[in-house]
Parts: structure tokens; sequence; C-alpha cells
């Protein structure tokens, strides 16, 4: 259990740190492609055998959690398509004004 909360956790904030500099540079919240699906499984990779390996060696129990870690992290990545950009400012903004003005309408009808 405490190497997967350890490993959630620093995994994550690897990520994180990796991926804020990227939506910044490229001037949108979430930008998909490739390479940041490449970032976080390969982060996954690193930090779960480093975290698994300095807890319990080398053995099969480290080997276990390793696999079991990339498989929740493949499967979330393609369950999301996170390789898709999101959305951007301008389409969320017009999709919320299309969402408020329908509501209004329902509104009105009873």
């Amino acid at each position: 259990m405490g190497i997967t909360i350890l490993s959630v956790i620093a995994a994550e904030f690897l990520i994180v740190t990796i991926r804020q500099p990227y939506t910044r540079k490229v001037r949108h919240n979430d930008p998909g492609g490739w390479l940041m699906v490449f970032v976080e499984l390969l982060a996954t990779l690193l930090v779960y055998s480093l975290v698994a390996i300095a807890l319990v060696g080398v053995t099969k129990t480290a080997w276990i959690v390793l696999g079991c870690a990339m498989a929740v992290r493949l499967a979330s990545q393609i369950m999301t398509k996170s390789w898709e950009p999101g959305w951007t400012r301008a389409a969320f903004k017009e999709t919320w004004e299309e969402t408020k003005k329908m509501t209004q309408e329902l509104a009105n009808e009873d």
C-alpha cells in the first residue's frame, strides 16, 4: 500500500512539473499530443520502478506493482484519448453561451 501511495504522489508531481511549462508554451490548458502521452507513461514507469525497488528491492512484488501501474496508466490514456487536444477557450465560451440560451428557452416554455 505504501508503494502505491508514494508512487502515485511522486508520479503525479513529476507529470505536473513537466506538463506545466509545456501547456504555457503552447498556450492551451489541454494541448493533447503524443508527447504528453509518452511523458506520462515514462514518468509512471520511472517513478514506480524507483519507489518499488527502493522499498522492496527487485522482487516479484515490485514487478507486480509496476505492471499494474503501467496497465492502469495505459488504460487511462486510451479511455480518455489524452492525445486529442481539449477545448479551446473560444470553443468552451461558445458552447457555454449556447447552453445558457437553450436553458433560457426551456425555462420560458413553461
